[in-house]
């Protein structure tokens, strides 16, 4: 095969011409989600990057305030917002590229819920409490606008290291334009998702020059991600160093990751405090506090943190092990 001629292109040497009879099937599976030409070679560029991509938002606010009798208050007040880009390419982040037939579409929710009591329990003593819950959800999907075959593994017939997951095609010179060939990938899909629950409570006491206040806090956080943090690389990663080997299938590198290995997070924050607010005379005032917190270790909710404590203090042990003379 030879490249086709361009004014613009340097010609090309000690790279031979391959018979389409020794055409790899996977190199031809990847040229097909090439596009072709969409503009005039004459400028330097054949191929220019997809139309301009509009994103959606929606964001909600309600907020409900009540006094029950005259002693107590409650407040509610709840936030939405939902953020969409459609047909995407590498916009974000992780495996892509840029080419609308296999572009992407991406969604992030987040909610945050608040809800308060207040009780005036004495002329002199009050107590808040207060529940929160807020989470943010990320997806990475396959876009309703790209071709389905060509987001596909189809036309690709070697055999995968491990049983397919993504489905997706493999992606092809990651980070690197060579030979003229801008990278492909195709990342989805991809799904994260973070909630967080709190609880806090406040006690609030005033006599004399005093206004003391005492508390506790609590925060559970739980988290769905894979492994890697930010891409799906299970669809596998090929690399080629000229024309002719792409076309021959004699690619430089492959890899392929197992499984995203989805890491179900856990973490616990604790907290207790004390303040005082003390008005010494009319020009001086001070604040005196003590607090006391926990700021716990994440945990796996599958694994049982035993056996997670247990690894760490093993490849500390072998570590240090290694060192000895």
């Amino acid at each position: 095969m030879v490249q086709p001629a361009d004014p613009q292109e340097l010609v090309l040497t000690g790279e031979p011409n391959v018979p389409q009879s020794q055409f790899d099937p996977n190199a031809v599976a990847f040229l097909n989600r090439y596009p072709a030409p969409n503009a005039n070679a004459s400028n330097g560029f054949n191929w220019i990057n997809s139309n301009n991509r509009g994103n959606t938002d929606n964001t909600q606010l309600y907020r409900w305030d009540h006094n029950f009798g005259s002693k107590y208050v409650f407040f509610l007040r709840y936030i939405g917002m939902t953020q969409s880009l459609g047909g995407i390419g590498c916009d974000i982040f992780g495996i892509c590229d840029d080419f609308p037939s296999t572009s992407t579409d991406w969604t992030w929710k987040g909610q945050n819920v608040i809800a308060k009591v207040s009780a005036q329990l004495s002329p002199r003593l009050l107590n808040d409490f207060q529940f929160g819950y807020s989470n943010n959800a990320l997806s990475y999907v396959t876009s309703s606008s790209a071709d389905p075959t060509l987001s596909s593994r189809a036309g690709f017939t070697y055999t995968e290291l491990f049983p397919e997951t993504s489905g997706s095609f493999p992606s092809l010179n990651q980070g690197t334009t060579l030979d003229g060939f801008a990278p492909l990938g195709h990342g989805a899909p991809f799904r994260n998702r973070t909630d967080n629950f709190q609880w806090k409570d406040d006690l609030a006491y005033a006599f004399g020059k005093h206004n003391l206040k005492f508390g506790g806090f609590m925060r559970f956080n739980r988290k769905k991600e894979p492994a890697n943090g930010g891409t799906n690389d299970t669809a596998g990663q090929f690399s080629f160093n000229t024309f002719s080997d792409l076309l021959l299938g004699n690619f430089a590198t492959y890899s392929e990751e197992e499984t995203l290995n989805p890491v179900y997070d856990r973490e616990r924050d604790y907290a207790l405090y004390a303040q005082d607010t003390y008005k010494v005379s009319q020009h001086l005032t001070l604040d005196l506090g003590l607090r006391y917190q926990i700021l716990a270790q994440i945990f796996s909710a599958t694994v049982p943190r035993f056996q997670t404590i247990m690894g760490i203090l093993s490849r500390a042990s072998a570590s240090r092990g290694s060192h000895k003379r």
